[in-house]
C-alpha cells in the first residue's frame, strides 16, 4: 500500500479534511503528517513526523546556495524547496520505496495502488506529478506542480540532486536567472520556483516523469481519470478543458465513489482522483468530503462561511468605535 505523505506546519481546519479524506479513499495506507507542535497531537489516526528531525546535510547545502529569484516573499520560495529535501530523508529514515504526496488543500478519492499508470509505469519512471500545456509566459511559463505527486526513493533523490546542481553550478543557475530577468523586464508576478525546477527536471528527464494531468486508465476501464491542478479554473492539462459551475468552481458531480466531469476537450467525461482547492477555494472542502464522522464540524463551517460576509459590517464597526475610543 502507497503512503500518503502532508507536508504542513500549524493547524487550518481543511487540514482535518484533507487528511481524513486521504484516509477514507486508502484505508490500508498509512497517512505521514511532516509538520510541528500546533499540529502533532491533533489527529490521532496519522503517523506524525516532527519536521525538525528531517535536516539533513543536503538540505543545509541546499539553502547555503539558495539565490532568491522571486517576487514571492523569500521565507515562502525557500521552504517549497527544501520540503523536497525533508522528504527525501523521510523515506530514507523510514525506508520507503514510494510514496504519494498531497498539498494539505487536497481532497484525495483514487485509491492509489489502483491508479494504473504509476503502478504499470516502465522502469526508468520514478516520479509523476502535474504538468499543464498552458503557455501564458511562452517560453518561460515553466508549468508544473507537485501539489499531487508519486515519488519513489530514486526518484526524490534525483530531484534534490538536480536542484542542488542548478544553484551550485553557475553555468546551470544561468538559466534560472534568465528567466528572472525576463520577470523583472515585464513586471510579471512570480519567477524561480520549485514548480519552475519540476518542469525543467521534466523537461531533462524527458520520459522519465508521468503527468498526472494526463488522462489516463487501466485497460477496459469505462472513464479515464486525471487529477486536479486547481478547481478553481476550467483548465487542467490544456487550457479550458473543463467547465466551471457555481462559485466558479469546476463542475464536478459525485457519482460514488468518484467525482466526474465533462472533459470538453476529450468530449468525454472524466474521473478526477483528486481536488485542489487553492487559494481561498479552500473555504468549500468540508462541502467535498465524502466521510460521515464530521457532520457536526461541517455545519459550523457551514454557519461561519454563510454567516461571515453578514458580520464583516459588524466587525468593522466595532473596530471603528474602538480606535474612536481610544483616541
Amino acid at each position: 500500500m502507497i503512503p500518503i505523505v502532508f507536508i504542513h506546519s500549524g493547524y487550518n481546519a481543511y487540514l482535518e479534511y484533507s487528511l481524513r479524506q486521504s484516509r477514507l479513499s486508502n484505508p490500508e495506507s498509512t497517512v505521514f503528517l511532516l509538520g510541528d507542535d500546533a499540529n502533532q497531537h491533533r489527529f490521532p489516526f496519522v503517523a506524525h513526523v516532527s519536521i525538525t528531525t528531517l535536516n539533513s546535510a543536503k538540505s543545509a547545502d541546499f539553502r547555503h546556495h539558495y539565490v532568491h529569484l522571486s517576487t514571492n516573499p523569500e521565507w515562502y520560495e525557500l521552504i517549497c524547496f527544501m520540503r523536497w529535501f525533508y522528504l527525501l530523508t523521510f523515506m530514507e529514515q523510514r525506508r520507503l520505496d514510494e510514496v504519494f504526496v498531497a498539498d494539505s488543500d487536497i481532497m484525495l478519492y483514487k485509491n492509489l495502488d489502483q491508479y494504473a499508470a504509476w503502478k504499470n509505469r516502465s522502469p526508468n519512471q520514478q516520479s509523476a506529478f502535474c504538468i499543464a500545456e498552458s503557455e501564458p509566459m511562452g517560453p518561460f511559463s515553466w508549468i508544473a506542480s507537485a501539489h499531487s505527486s508519486f515519488w519513489t526513493r530514486p526518484g526524490i533523490a534525483d530531484f534534490c540532486e538536480y536542484l542542488l546542481e542548478m544553484y551550485q553550478i553557475p553555468e546551470r543557475r544561468a538559466r534560472l536567472e534568465e528567466k528572472w530577468q525576463v520577470h523583472q523586464e515585464t513586471g510579471s508576478m512570480g519567477g524561480v520556483s520549485d514548480m519552475a525546477l519540476l518542469y525543467l527536471y521534466e523537461a531533462d528527464r524527458r520520459g522519465r516523469v508521468i503527468n498526472l494531468l494526463q488522462p489516463s486508465g487501466a485497460s477496459g476501464q469505462p472513464l479515464r481519470e486525471v487529477f486536479d491542478v486547481n478547481i478553481g479554473i476550467p483548465d487542467n492539462q490544456v487550457d479550458g478543458e473543463f467547465e466551471l459551475g457555481p462559485r466558479s468552481l469546476k463542475k464536478v458531480r459525485w457519482e460514488p465513489p468518484n467525482y466526474v466531469a465533462y472533459n470538453r476537450v476529450l468530449g468525454e467525461n472524466c474521473i478526477f482522483n483528486t481536488l485542489h482547492f487553492q487559494g481561498l477555494s479552500k473555504r468549500y472542502m468540508h462541502r467535498y468530503y465524502q466521510g460521515t464522522d464530521l457532520r457536526l464540524h461541517q455545519l459550523g463551517q457551514e454557519a461561519s462561511y454563510t454567516l461571515s460576509p453578514l458580520l464583516k459590517p459588524l466587525y468593522r464597526l466595532k473596530d471603528g468605535l474602538k480606535r474612536t475610543l481610544n483616541h
